[in-house]
């Protein structure tokens, strides 16, 4: 019998690098300056201590789709508790998918309108971002993976531009490793798993995976590159800023590009940022691909291409009604990390549970 996805299958490589780049959204850019605000220059161990428990979350999603393995979670939900009460699970799963795309897509315009185009209006960067939006979630969980795969490695240039801060760097500002205990760091740690946020999309890409023995390896693989590129970056701005400084930029990982001076660039952000947008796609696309394939399960369709024409347009409808100002946007993405965390940590272990309870009530009958 052939497996229902095996049309779309994607490879081990396209696997980690579609979970990396879910996770490494606007996080990279805000993470130094949120994490020393609550735990100094220690909030490095904050990361250490989110990947962890992030590595958990994902086993356990592994385990819990191990059950099902040629199934989505959006298959799962109406075998597990039906059609009705499955269905309100998909929707509920559709308002997660498609809360994160929508804040992920006007965070990336915020950005360009900070730093590039402050006059052009939102809903024409609205515009401009749907269409190659759309041209990638329209297809299949392969294609996305091959994009993934191309954006990883057109990106990782990126990293060379830090070599040139190397001559001002102050490593004393380490130190003490433990500056003010261990409660800051504890506490620092609710911010850096929002940062983590997106590993959860394995709920949906575990069916496609070729090599499903790969797939617990896989999940921390990915976790692990979202760790390394977190800690360099953290490490960078803690010991190129001083610890006062740093949290008083925004932005921290741009304005350390502000400093570096080339003959032939004038504003080194400016690039690294259109590069960067590339990045924040690879985080964003995902989502919108879940909430369209989502929203074609409700109606009982196959394809999801109009319902990723109507989620696009819902955007950029939006848009020419709605411009949310920083502080309104910050508050949007602190409700939606509270209800990311539910979803992508607790969620999957009760999931699990009750994954368990059902197949063991089962092999008795």
């Amino acid at each position: 019998m052939q497996r229902p996805y095996a049309f779309s299958e994607i490879t081990n490589f396209q696997f980690v690098v579609l979970i990396t780049g879910a996770q490494i959204g606007i996080g990279i850019l805000t993470l130094p300056a949120d994490v020393a605000e609550v735990a100094d220059t220690s909030g490095w161990i904050s990361v250490i201590i989110g990947w962890a428990l992030t590595a958990v979350a994902s086993i356990v999603i592994v385990k819990v789709m191990s059950y099902y393995p040629d199934s989505t979670i959006i298959d799962v939900f109406p075998k597990l508790f039906g059609k009705y009460i499955g269905g309100l699970f998909i929707i509920g799963w559709l308002l997660y998918a498609l809360f994160a795309a929508g804040l992920v897509f006007y965070t990336s315009i915020f950005l360009i309108q900070i730093w590039i185009l402050p006059h052009m209006p939102l809903y024409g960067l609205s515009i401009l971002f749907s269409f190659p939006g759309y041209l990638v979630a329209r297809h299949s969980v392969r294609v996305l993976g091959r994009y993934a795969e191309v954006v990883f490695f057109l990106t990782l240039w990126m990293f060379v531009f830090s070599f040139f801060l190397f001559e001002n760097i102050y490593p004393s500002y380490l130190l003490p490793i433990i500056k003010d205990g261990w409660i800051p760091i504890l506490q620092a740690t609710h911010t850096v798993v929002l940062s983590f946020i997106g590993f959860e999309i394995t709920f949906m890409l575990y069916p496609y995976l070729q090599d499903k023995t790969f797939a617990i390896k896989g999940v921390l693989i990915a976790n692990s590159l979202t760790l390394g590129f977190y800690l360099f970056i953290l490490f960078l701005c803690f010991i190129f800023f001083s610890p006062y400084e740093i949290t008083s930029y925004k932005w921290p990982t741009l304005n350390l590009l502000k400093v570096i001076e080339l003959p032939f660039i004038e504003r080194l952000e400016i690039l690294f940022l259109s590069f960067y947008l590339l990045t924040l796609s690879t985080t964003g696309i995902p989502y919108f691909y879940i909430a369209a394939v989502s929203l074609a399960k409700l109606f009982g369709k196959q394809e999801h291409k109009i319902p990723t024409i109507v989620l696009f347009s819902f955007m950029v409808i939006i848009s020419f009604f709605y411009s949310p100002a920083e502080k309104q946007l910050e508050q949007l993405i602190t409700f939606w990390g509270n209800s990311a965390i539910g979803i992508s940590y607790i969620f999957p272990v009760v999931l699990l549970v009750v994954v368990y309870i059902i197949h063991k009530v089962r092999k008795r009958k």
